[in-house]
């Protein structure tokens, strides 16, 4: 597997502060003028509704969405990431709000691999949410593994 230079995990116990160290890490390198991609492939607790509103966004998409795609693209996976409206150079891409893993079929390593390749090509930083129980979420291991 070829690491991601750019790709920052973060994984620690249940409650921990994950989401929110995550959060603080992207507005401080968004002070810096650096572009970031918040990743949450974390299906049990969608993080993106519970992070702001659907006034506050631009645009909303769907992780699991990608998981029915036969071949991910950037232009795909771009159409997919959802924009908060007043941060420019931050997107998000989660679940929504009721999605599950049960809903989608269970990606392949091949769309797991792509997903984490091209968002680390949008972002200056590619930020990923790890949840604490990872072990059926092939998208989190491989992120973890790089």
């Amino acid at each position: 597997m070829k690491p991601f230079p750019n790709l920052v995990a973060v994984w620690g116990s249940s409650a921990a502060g994950k989401t929110a160290t995550s959060l603080k890490l992207a507005l401080s390198l968004l002070e810096e003028n650096r572009s970031v991609l918040l990743l949450f492939p974390d299906d049990t607790t969608p993080t993106i509704p519970c992070l702001c509103g659907e006034k506050e966004l631009t645009k909303t998409g769907s992780l699991g969405s990608l998981f029915i795609a036969p071949r991910i693209t950037s232009t795909l996976l771009s159409y997919h990431l959802t924009l908060p409206k007043e941060i420019q150079h931050l997107a998000f891409l989660g679940f929504e709000k009721g999605e599950h893993r049960y809903r989608y079929p269970t990606p392949s390593t091949t769309q797991c691999s792509d997903i984490l390749r091209l968002c680390s090509g949008l972002a200056d930083i590619l930020l990923v949410d790890i949840p604490t129980s990872f072990s059926k979420d092939m998208l989190s291991t491989m992120a973890l593994l790089r």
